[in-house]
């Protein structure tokens, strides 16, 4: 079974005068900072490893895809590869689609310009 591990790490801010609050929204892990100054902060991370969506079975496509690319789109945000160049992006939704993907990818004739775009 191939895998690829993509790291997320969080930073949470401690002290004295407020709580550790970690803001997780769209996948991105980010501080949310209180008003109050701290005299102490400590920097903390947690890392996360993920592993890309199972390969697309290209035998039910029509009933397949919508759910594999749902599915591609939260391991996308909760990655941060949508943070990432698009050309990133579209080569880690092909590798992760499994071979056949890049036959059919290629027999598009898409434009170089275009093989870089995600949506």
């Amino acid at each position: 079974m191939r895998k690829l591990l993509i790291t997320v790490k969080c930073h949470s801010l401690m002290s004295d005068h407020s709580p550790v609050s970690d803001n997780r929204e769209g996948g991105h892990c980010a501080p949310i900072l209180h008003t109050e100054v701290a005299e102490k902060r400590y920097d903390s991370m947690a890392t996360y490893q993920m592993a890309l969506p199972e390969q697309f079975d290209f035998n039910k496509p029509h009933e397949e895809w919508p759910k594999w690319f749902r599915r591609f789109e939260r391991f996308r945000q909760a990655s941060g590869l949508v943070a990432k160049d698009e050309l990133n992006q579209v080569n880690t939704l092909i590798y992760s689609m499994g071979d056949r993907a890049d036959d059919i990818f290629r027999s598009f004739g898409l434009s170089e310009t275009n093989q870089k775009k995600y949506k």
